[in-house]
């Protein structure tokens, strides 16, 4: 059987539904954080007079600007993210609605794309440590141990968000939406978010997520082929997590003043980078940056902060790959019983 645009539909749809319901809850744990205090930097009087201010979004403003007048500006600086957003999606209608005659400019930007892949991956592992730690040490010695306490708040407010959201969302959406037992669906995933989580990625753990699914979760083998290699690539509902966290606390140990509608920006901000987030480890936390220059985020105290998210990433790393992959099988589940295709003895099997 073919799947069908029903499922495909289904797939977007309850992605999206998740994710809303996910960003809220982030979104105002971030915010209840911060309003406590416990993201705040008291910070020397010479340095808190270079804050840079973010005054308040526009939400008219921020559409128009989101168009742009020229595509190369726009693309050829960092700091006009939501302009290269509209940029992809017209592109990508374009690419579309051309069929095969669009084939040649697809083939030329799938390369770029393997390249600038590539590159990332040198990057990211064997860079980013030296780099991390030459930010690290010349930032701390500058502007001294200020940040270490707001920076182990982040980190345990991205664990406990994150495995909370593990335990409520996922188990009440398939509990809602198939009338399973929800206790169940938390067993039979608990290895595959420990696996995620030992081994930081989403990409190594795809098997044991589809072998859990189909032999005790019930789910079609072709749903399942379906649905989970494309939760991998778009649907990581915990690095949008803990983008909106970072971001908080980044911005809010800099001295600016992240309101609720700063969050909604770096929401869709974050939705849009996770999407293109590679399945390999540090990836969403390298992606901060992005949001960050969307945000308007550039002075030198927010680079002080992303630094230490960057360096301290590991174990909130652990806890945002388990609510990613989780994420995927509770779609897995979903839709294979929106589809009619879920075995419900193996399901409910011990």
């Amino acid at each position: 059987m073919i799947i069908s645009v029903a499922a495909g539909f289904a797939v977007g749809f309850l992605c999206l539904f998740l994710k809303s319901m996910l960003m809220g809850t982030d979104g105002a744990g971030a915010y209840f954080v911060k309003s406590m205090g416990w993201f705040s930097v008291n910070l020397p009087a010479q340095q808190a007079q270079e804050i840079v201010t973010m005054e308040g979004y526009n939400p008219l403003v921020t559409v128009v600007n989101a168009v742009p007048s020229n595509m190369i500006n726009a693309m050829s600086t960092n700091t006009t993210i939501l302009s290269v957003v509209v940029i992809a999606i017209v592109l990508g209608l374009c690419i579309t609605k051309m069929g095969k005659k669009a084939d040649p400019i697809k083939n030329v930007i799938q390369n770029l794309n393997d390249i600038v892949q590539m590159f990332l991956d040198f990057l990211i592992n064997k860079i980013a440590p030296i780099a991390i730690f030459c930010m690290i040490s010349r930032e701390l010695a500058v502007y001294g141990y200020e940040y270490i306490s707001p920076t182990l708040v982040w980190i345990a407010s991205t664990i406990v968000i994150c495995l909370v959201l593990v335990c409520t969302i996922y188990p009440i959406g398939v509990f809602l939406t198939t009338g399973l037992n929800p206790i169940t669906f938390l067993k039979k995933t608990a290895k595959i978010g420990l696996f995620a989580a030992a081994t930081n990625s989403s990409a190594a753990t795809l098997p044991l997520n589809t072998k859990t699914c189909i032999n005790e979760l019930g789910c079609s083998e072709e749903v399942t082929s379906f649905v989970l290699p494309t939760g991998m690539t778009i649907n990581m509902n915990g690095t949008t997590a803990m983008h909106m966290i970072a971001i908080t606390f980044i911005g809010t140990a800099a001295g600016i003043d992240v309101t609720p509608m700063t969050l909604i920006l770096t929401a869709f901000l974050s939705i849009c980078t996770a999407v293109g987030t590679p399945a390999i480890p540090v990836a969403g936390t390298t992606t901060v940056y992005v949001v960050m220059m969307g945000l308007g985020f550039n002075s030198e105290l927010c680079m002080i902060g992303y630094s230490l998210v960057l360096a301290m990433n590991y174990l909130p790393g652990m806890a945002v790959i388990t609510l990613n992959v989780v994420g995927d099988a509770a779609t897995n589940v979903i839709v294979s019983h929106k589809e009619g295709a879920l075995n419900k003895e193996i399901y409910n099997k011990k």
